[in-house]
């Protein structure tokens, strides 16, 4: 499994108002030549997040390509509990705007998060492009 990562990722500091307003990270990655299973870093979310919903903007990929949205904690890549929070598998193949809510959001997160995309079905198609927007609303460390 090969990791890909949005050019800005480590760089960006994600919004952290904490004035009970939404706030909206985001990411864009476009693909090289990734296969089933490779794992997509968008953007992070601060800890103490209420994590609301995902939008997610793609060109045309392969038929069949798939991938599943959802969050990953820093302090533990291999923690694959929320990986799939805002969808399971959404088709990637047509080029299109999805707005994810997830069945259970809001969330919110104890400890800082990436929005995660896990590539499934077909292989990506080369120069796919990704991006994703994330709500959320900053409540402080310690919210719940």
């Amino acid at each position: 499994m090969a990791t890909v990562v949005a050019a800005d990722l480590y760089s960006k500091i994600p919004p952290a108002d904490s004035d009970g307003c939404v706030n909206v990270n985001e990411g864009t990655i476009t693909s090289a030549a990734q296969t089933s299973g490779d794992l997509f870093f968008f953007c992070k979310v601060p800890a103490g997040s209420r994590v609301h919903d995902l939008r997610v903007v793609n060109s045309a990929s392969s038929a069949s390509t798939t991938m599943q949205f959802g969050l990953v904690p820093l302090s533990d890549l291999t923690d694959t509990t929320l990986a799939g929070h805002f969808s399971a598998a959404a088709s990637i193949a047509s080029a299109g705007l999805r707005r994810k809510d997830a069945a259970n959001a809001p969330i919110t997160l104890s400890e800082d998060h990436y929005v995660v995309g896990t590539l499934g079905g077909a292989n990506i198609a080369t120069s796919t492009t990704i991006s994703t927007e994330v709500d959320y609303v900053y409540e402080g460390p310690g919210a719940s």
